[in-house]
């Protein structure tokens, strides 16, 4: 892998291109951001300068942490076409028009370094039209890269080459989209719309009118889609509502354009009235405030309530029973399951007719519908295992695009070698290290767990290897103690039970801390509570550019026990800003949103990977010396913390932590042992509180 991109071009400065331009600095990779000269302004640079400035304000943020700006350069397509020459990979993110990107091109041309990639960011349109007026040097090294919005969490980026395409440039650009900004890559055929948006554009276009036409309720067609079928919790008219009406008909107004005609997207794209008087009230989606769906404030809180397609008005949603499993839909007779199957027929039979057209592999197709619509299941797999006539429509299919996804998968546990386990996490040794695996639900902490990391780091140091801690098949790296067992002891007041899993858990973290194998941990998805001082205790972390991690312990009326306190005051003793500000962030139980703040505002030793799925790939190459972080005595700064923290909205539990704060604080000196018993002893109190089984109940 040899990744020569260091310097990207992207123009256009709209909402994909902006949000391009973030991840590629998130990369920390130099990125020029281009857009046209703002005539109604004397800043020719204005549309840039206003998206850069929006990306502060905008949810979620395109930006990994604020500081990461500075890779950002901006400039305008009239003064700024020079400093293209110095760019090894040019993005181009602007209107779905093909006379527009071709008379773009030709502005382009005489300013690409000669080794330079172009790519298109479009949706739609096919490769082979958009760069036929190139010449032909460049034409070899143009390449659709299909990000999904917003391009810093969707993992999904279609990549569409072509027979006449440079495979070393292809294979460049793929390797600087997966490694440098965390994507995974699928290979499509150059067909209009690719495979997410040929496929899962249909299946929307098609559900809504058809369910329009049938009069049926947008909520119960989406509780159906997302209970039974597995997509999230947006359903259909949802996730039409969340990609926005006009956003959908521009896509399937192109699609139709390039499309044969005899094609069935264009016999379900149909004019729909209701769609046009939605449109003609301004109802867009969500970012309209009101589509198929609408909120509305009621006694203080909020009310949904969905279009009513006889009566052309909003009305409240209520809730009501649909069939238990995907069998029983289909065997009802009733509007919903007749629907579904007349439905989700025509769509399977237009999704196995596209094979082997838009890719030859019917799990690659899978794989682009899951990343790119966050879906639990492939329309495959569906057709496989849950759909009750699903053999008769994967018999369509010749056999040989039944194979094996071509998405590279680390495969290393097969070849490793087994050493211990119990149910709750094992360790292997592979590579010439060992990998403790967590493998309990959203990989909770237990006590089993506590005690086999322990064996495994007196194992790691009678080998003198690391000891790499990672959260294997679970996106998540470890969501804390585990609270079902806490809420079950302090039902039967076994208190002395919970007591014994604190102390066994911070006798594990210290022996994580103080070990002389070095301990790596690699952080995906959360880690929260427990999960994030498991990280505190750590030699170092690669956290994943998205990691969510945080001591939220006040969630459930207690605090950090396993080290978190002590980590903090042991981080951030001296500096009374810092130290301030780590306490809040207890009181207030704030997450951070990525890797950076993770190791921003932690002090944290590590590194920001952006493919999760390469993480424990680059825990592997890490060669690190032993630190041990072990401090006998700790001299605390002088602070008074009612003074320095707004408690007028806190809480009983908020003051009450704060005073033991406080109370540390005035110590002025403590040792490790004494911060671990203090801990200890007010988590013991505020166990035995009403207020923690009460907090506890929304989550067990």
């Amino acid at each position: 892998m040899l990744i020569v991109m260091k310097k990207v071009c992207v123009i256009g400065a709209g909402t994909m291109g902006s949000g391009i331009a973030a991840q590629v600095a998130n990369s920390k990779v130099e990125v020029l951001l281009l857009d046209v000269v703002d005539g109604n302004s004397t800043d020719p640079s204005n549309i840039v300068n206003l998206a850069v400035k929006k990306m502060e304000d905008t949810k979620p943020y395109p930006l990994s942490h604020p500081s990461l700006v500075k890779y950002i350069q901006i400039g305008n397509l009239r003064d700024n076409l020079n400093l293209i020459s110095s760019c090894d990979l040019i993005i181009e993110a602007i209107v779905e028009k093909l006379d527009v990107k071709h008379k773009l091109y030709d502005s382009l041309i005489p300013y690409f370094k000669k080794d330079a990639i172009i790519a298109s960011n479009t949706s739609t349109l096919p490769l082979a039209l958009i760069k036929e007026k190139l010449p032909e040097a460049f034409g070899k090294r143009f390449f659709i890269t299909h990000f999904f919005n917003p391009p810093r969490y969707m993992e999904l980026l279609e990549l569409v080459t072509d027979k006449n395409s440079d495979e070393e440039a292809a294979r460049q650009v793929a390797d600087f989209m997966k490694y440098k900004l965390g994507k995974t890559i699928i290979n499509c055929n150059d067909t209009p719309g690719f495979i997410a948006n040929r496929v899962g554009c249909f299946l929307l276009e098609l559900t809504v009118r058809e369910a329009i036409s049938a009069r049926l309720e947008p909520f119960i067609v989406d509780k159906i889609f997302s209970q039974l079928l597995g997509f999230p919790s947006t359903g259909i008219f949802g996730l039409y509502d969340l990609i926005g009406h006009d956003v959908m008909k521009l896509i399937s107004d192109s699609l139709t354009k390039s499309l044969p005609k005899n094609d069935d997207y264009q016999l379900i794209y149909k004019d729909c009235n209701k769609l046009l008087s939605l449109k003609n009230k301004g109802a867009l989606g969500r970012k309209a405030g009101m589509g198929f769906y609408k909120m509305i404030k009621v006694d203080g809180g909020n009310q949904k309530q969905q279009i009513d397609f006889d009566l052309n008005e909003y009305v409240n949603v209520k809730e009501q029973d649909i069939p238990e499993t995907i069998d029983k839909l289909y065997e009802s007779n009733e509007q919903y399951g007749l629907f579904f199957k007349k439905t989700l027929s025509r769509f399977f039979t237009y999704l196995t007719g596209l094979i082997p057209e838009i890719s030859s592999s019917t799990n690659d197709v899978d794989e682009a519908m899951k990343l790119g619509y966050s879906l639990k299941y492939g329309f495959f797999e569906l057709l496989e295992k849950k759909i009750p006539d699903g053999q008769k429509f994967l018999k369509a299919l010749d056999s040989k695009y039944m194979v094996k996804s071509l998405i590279e998968k680390n495969d290393w546990q097969s070849k490793a070698k087994y050493i211990l386990s119990n149910d709750s996490a094992t360790l292997f040794e592979y590579n010439n290290q060992h990998i403790f695996v967590i493998n309990t639900k959203m990989n909770c902490l237990t006590k089993d767990l506590f005690h086999l990391l322990i064996k495994s780091v007196k194992f790691s140091e009678d080998k003198s290897t690391n000891l790499i801690i990672y959260p294997g098949n679970s996106k998540h790296f470890s969501v804390g103690a585990n609270l079902k067992f806490i809420h079950e002891k302090i039902n039967n007041k076994d208190f002395q039970d919970i007591e014994d899993f604190i102390k066994i858990g911070q006798t594990a973290m210290m022996e994580v801390k103080t070990s002389s194998s070095p301990i790596i941990s690699c952080a995906t998805g959360f880690a929260l509570g427990g999960g994030c001082e498991l990280l505190l205790h750590s030699d170092y972390v690669i956290a994943h550019q998205n990691l969510n991690a945080g001591l939220v312990e006040l969630g459930v009326g207690l605090i950090p026990s396993f080290g978190g306190v002590k980590e903090i005051f042991m981080r951030f003793s001296s500096n009374k800003d810092e130290l301030i500000q780590a306490l809040k962030n207890i009181l207030m139980q704030y997450k951070t949103s990525s890797g950076d703040y993770f190791i921003a505002d932690y002090k944290a030793d590590g590194q920001v990977n952006m493919n999760a799925n390469n993480i424990l790939n680059e825990a592997f190459k890490l060669k690190l010396a032993r630190n041990i972080k072990y401090i006998s005595n700790i001299n605390i700064v002088d602070v008074t913390l009612a003074q320095e923290i707004d408690a007028s909205n806190f809480d009983h539990l908020q003051h009450n932590i704060l005073g033991f704060f406080q109370t540390i604080i005035d110590m002025k000196a403590v040792s490790e042992e004494q911060l671990l018993q203090y801990e200890r002893e007010k988590f013991m109190e505020l166990v035995k509180q009403p207020l923690c089984a009460e907090r506890l109940k929304q989550y067990v």
